[in-house]
């Protein structure tokens, strides 16, 4: 199985909007949902309470879809804006 190429055929799939900001809660400013289901989370600026280390960064979750239908993710810092490495969420 293969996750869609475009942001937009995964929306159009799932009805989930691929306007980063419109998934913003608690300390994160956007989750934005681009080529191949990746995910792109940015935190808020440290003016919104969130801890330097974190304010502004990015880190991406990357979904892999098996034979089997099933979907298993990565977590890594973001190409722009990475958070670093030690503060990447683990997934399993």
């Amino acid at each position: 199985s293969t996750l869609p190429a475009l942001a937009t055929d995964l929306g159009t799939y799932t009805g989930i909007s691929t306007t980063g900001t419109d998934h913003a809660a608690g300390n994160v400013s956007a989750v934005d949902l681009t080529a191949n289901g990746v995910l792109t989370i940015t935190f808020k600026a440290a003016a919104s309470g969130v801890p330097a280390a974190l304010a502004g960064k990015k880190f991406t979750l990357t979904p892999t879809a098996t034979s089997a239908g099933a979907v298993t993710w990565a977590a890594a810092p973001a190409a722009a804006s990475p958070i670093d490495a030690k503060y990447v969420p683990k997934v399993k």
